[in-house]
């Protein structure tokens, strides 16, 4: 069965999978993933760096059929809402993210994930 690696976005708690199991993924290709995204959030590159790792650390392998590997995100993060997660995932595989301070952040608008 196919797997994927699934990733969440410590910020706005919008997903992400890449086709594939953990190993077939460099953590640089993970890192530069979650960063391209987190980057759009305005924090500062200490912050951006940190959630990225956080976003590495807490990413979830999934075995999957073929039909669900087709229904997840896996061309660009999507709000977890919205998107179609194996009904099979654990709760806790992936927490939500926790409400941030307002300190956590720099000012300016957060980024929507598209639709």
């Amino acid at each position: 069965m196919p797997r994927a690696v699934l990733l969440r976005c410590p910020v706005c708690d919008a997903v992400r999978a890449l086709d594939g199991d953990r190993s077939d993924w460099p953590r640089g290709d993970l890192y530069a993933t979650v960063e391209s995204h987190v980057r759009d959030h305005s924090t500062d590159e200490t912050k951006t760096a940190i959630r990225k790792h956080r976003a590495v650390a807490e990413s979830t392998e999934l075995v999957v059929s073929r039909t669900q590997l087709d229904r997840l995100p896996t061309e660009r993060w999507r709000d977890r809402e919205a998107a179609t997660l194996p009904e099979s995932l654990p709760a806790d595989a992936m927490p939500p993210a926790a409400a941030e301070s307002p300190s956590a952040e720099t000012t300016g608008p957060r980024s929507r994930v598209e639709d």
